[in-house]
């Protein structure tokens, strides 16, 4: 405990209190459609079993005219929802939900065009989308503050508002992208606007002690947006009491994979632009750049840079990764490589995966609280020591049986023992090393440099 003394202090956040500074942010899973599923329950209640202090549920639309996921624009949402609620409860995690609205990203629920803040189409988008009237704006603003109140009777903690990343709010607040000639349009005031209408509508739906938040970033292009526009954003919304805390991100479309670097970029990439978005706020920030670790967190949080601290991919490699750093086991955390090939690759071609943990996505029945003792023992022989043999045979062990595991080469890890020495790719044989040290502390008979044949 006393190793992450400001990790494990509890915080404050309007009207609600998180255990732990440990956020999940936002992020894609598809694991859901339109409503929460069981697949989308057990895979957060798995990390809430972990530790998490926070979690905030992926993009959540608030009106068909743009669509991703989630959706809070029905009563139909509430139910489905208090179900992810009511499960999470026992494990003392928070729990919110990211309203959203894609603006030109994403299509209508009909599949459509959407609606966005001009006619100009965005850098994947296959069509114009529909530039919005005065009136489409103030009926979506009023869906904001209906979706609220629907979050909040499902029992949410709060929600946040996603402002940043390149989707409909960034679209109003940049000089460049909003071309609009009414007081949506033109000065600062006017393109920040939306935004400052939409959080009141969300306050004068829902209770005092709802949290809200909002999730602000500048584009990697500042002349599209830049850090000091945002940061003036941010100071804004505090001054009017609007936000109990401001998630901060970097980066939209302009470079969209500078929002989850990967293996490449350095722990705390982000923090330049966070630092510059975040000065004179005093409502909790929360920062986000791969940060992996317990050790990264208490660093960020004992040198003032955030307040709470985002792992995602880090608890989607293992869902008990605060659990375990808490228990002195941090060295059985299996690793996040940062990849992007199972989370994010998932996400673009159906549904998210992870590439270190084959579980990710099938919680419900392969989780590992889920591996029990075989009724009878066995003697298991494995060939073959890369990640896929590692991973059988550490499985495996923990199932009782009697494991041996047999490799040709002089070495554990397979084909990443090449791979992690290109350019870029050291991370890729963190894996690998995990897995050994797991075998070799559950008990695997290891031989290397021994080859089979079939008798």
């Amino acid at each position: 405990m006393s190793l992450y003394k400001r990790v494990f202090s509890p915080i404050r956040i309007g009207g609600v209190e998180a255990p732990n500074r440990i956020v999940r942010t936002a992020h894609a899973t598809r694991l859901a459609h339109r409503y929460v599923n069981d697949d989308l329950i057990a895979y957060h209640l798995e990390r809430a079993k972990g530790g998490a202090g926070l979690s905030i549920i992926e993009s959540t639309s608030v009106h068909p005219s743009s669509t991703f996921s989630l959706s809070a624009a029905d009563d139909g949402a509430i139910a489905p929802m208090r179900r992810l609620v009511d499960a999470i409860a026992p494990t003392g995690m928070k729990l919110s939900t990211h309203l959203w609205h894609g603006g030109y990203t994403d299509p209508a629920a009909d599949g459509g065009l959407p609606w966005a803040v001009t006619a100009l189409p965005g850098r994947y988008s296959v069509a114009p989308p529909i530039p919005m009237t005065t009136g489409q704006i103030g009926e979506l603003v009023d869906a904001y503050g209906q979706a609220a109140a629907r979050m909040q009777a499902a029992g949410l903690d709060g929600v946040e508002v996603l402002a940043g990343a390149g989707y409909l709010f960034s679209q109003f607040f940049s000089p460049v992208l909003n071309q609009r000639q009414d007081e949506y349009g033109g000065s600062f005031d006017n393109r920040i606007r939306a935004l400052l209408e939409t959080l009141r509508a969300i306050r004068a739906a829902t209770s005092p002690g709802f949290a809200l938040g909002v999730r602000l970033g500048a584009s990697t292009d500042e002349r599209i947006l830049s850090t000091a526009d945002v940061n003036a954003i941010a100071l804004r919304a505090q001054a009017e009491g609007l936000i109990d805390f401001v998630n901060i991100t970097h980066g939209d479309y302009y470079f969209h994979v500078e929002r989850y670097a990967g293996m490449d970029r350095p722990v705390g990439y982000q923090l330049p632009a966070s630092e510059r978005v975040g000065q004179g706020l005093t409502v909790p920030r929360i920062i986000v750049g791969r940060y992996a670790t317990l050790d990264d967190a208490e660093q960020a949080l004992k040198e003032g840079q955030a307040d709470m601290v985002n792992i995602v991919r880090g608890m989607i490699a293992d869902p008990m990764l605060v659990a375990k750093a808490r228990a002195g086991r941090g060295t059985e955390v299996r690793p996040c490589i940062g990849c992007n090939q199972g989370c994010i690759g998932g996400v673009f071609t159906g549904r998210m995966r992870c590439a270190v943990n084959p579980v990710v996505g099938d919680e419900a029945r392969l989780a590992e609280d889920r591996i029990v003792p075989a009724p009878s023992p066995r003697k298991v022989l494995v060939v073959g020591g890369g990640v896929a043999g590692m991973e059988a045979a550490r499985t495996a062990r923990l199932m009782g049986h009697r494991v041996t595991l047999i490799e040709a080469t002089s070495s554990l890890g397979g084909l990443l023992n090449q791979a992690r020495h290109l350019p870029k790719l050291h991370l890729i044989g963190d894996i690998a090393l995990w897995l050994e040290g797991e075998i070799y502390r559950l008990g695997v008979d290891v031989r290397l440099s021994t080859y089979v044949e079939a008798g």
